[in-house]
C-alpha cells in the first residue's frame, strides 16, 4: 500500500487463506486503507480445486466422488474429467461465503474490480482412467464444465451485488489452448487430449497470471512477484492501480 501511494503501478493483493484458516485480523489494517483508496481488490490462494481432495469430497461414492475413479472402484486423488460437476460447485461456494468475505463486502462495498487468482497447481487425471468415463465423449464432460462450475460458485458465494459483477477468477499459468495442439507429430496422445471434447481447464478463466521473470538470472519464479499480472484482455487496461477507481 505504500508502494501505491508512492506512485507505482501495483495492484493489491491479498491472500486468501482456505475457509477453515481464513482470519479477519490479517485485513483489518491494510484493508481498510484499500477501501479507504477506492482501490481494486486481489486475492491470491493455492488451488481452489484442491478441496476436492479433502475428505468431504474425496471419500464420497464413486458416483459423486469429483477424483479418478479406477478400474476397480479405487479413488486416486487426481481431479476426474467425468466426475460430478455439482462437488466442483460446492467447493466454489465454500471460497466466498465465509463469515470474512462476508465482513469484507460490508467494509468495502463498492470496489472497482475485485480478482481472485488461484495458483492453479491441483493434479488432474485423464478421462481414460476413470471407469465412469463413456467409450466416447459426451456433451458435459471434461474440464472446463467443470471448473465453470467452481468458478459460478465463488461468484454465487458472494452476497454483495458489485462483487458479484465486478468479480474476476484467473489462474497462474493459464493458456486458453493447450500448450501441445497441433506443436509436434502425436499431439492428439498428449494427456488430456479427447477428440470432441478439450479437455484443457483453462477455457474456463478470463485470462491468466503468467509466470515472473526473476530480471537477475532470467529464471522463470512466481515468488519473485507479489502482486498478479494478467494476461488476455479480462482485466482491462491497467497502467496504475488508481486507474481502476470509479
Amino acid at each position: 500500500m505504500r508502494l501505491i501511494r508512492d506512485g507505482h503501478h501495483l495492484l493489491p493483493a491479498f491472500w486468501l487463506q482456505t475457509p477453515e484458516a481464513i482470519d479477519l485480523r490479517y485485513f483489518e489494517t491494510w484493508f481498510q486503507e484499500a477501501a479507504r483508496q477506492h482501490l481494486p481488490l486481489s486475492f491470491l490462494s493455492t488451488q481452489w480445486d484442491a478441496r476436492l481432495f479433502e475428505p468431504a469430497y474425496a471419500k464420497l461414492p464413486p458416483d459423486q466422488n469429483p477424483c479418478i475413479v479406477g478400474r476397480l472402484g479405487q479413488i486416486r486423488l487426481r481431479l476426474s474429467p467425468v466426475g460430478p460437476k455439482e462437488a466442483w460447485y460446492r467447493a466454489g461456494l465454500e471460497w466466498t461465503s465465509t463469515s470474512v468475505l462476508r465482513k469484507l463486502q460490508e467494509w468495502y462495498p463498492d470496489p472497482p474490480l475485485v480478482v481472485f487468482v488461484s495458483n492453479n497447481e491441483a493434479p488432474r487425471g485423464q478421462r481414460t482412467e476413470d471407469r465412469r468415463a463413456a467409450s466416447t465423449p459426451k456433451p458435459g464432460e471434461g474440464f472446463p464444465e467443470r471448473y465453470r462450475a467452481l468458478i459460478q460458485g465463488m461468484r454465487d458465494g458472494l452476497v454483495n451485488l458489485q462483487w458479484k459483477a465486478r468479480a474476476r477468477f484467473i489462474g497462474y499459468g493459464i493458456d486458453p489452448a493447450p500448450a501441445y495442439l497441433g506443436r509436434w507429430e502425436g499431439w492428439q496422445q498428449e494427456r488430456g487430449y479427447a477428440p470432441g471434447a478439450p479437455s484443457n481447464p483453462d477455457v474456463a478463466f478470463g485470462t491468466g497470471a503468467p509466470p515472473a521473470i526473476t530480471p537477475t538470472t532470467g529464471e522463470t519464479s512466481r515468488t519473485t512477484r507479489y502482486e498478479p499480472s494478467g494476461r488476455g484482455n479480462e482485466l482491462g487496461p491497467l497502467s496504475r492501480a488508481r486507474d481502476l477507481r470509479a
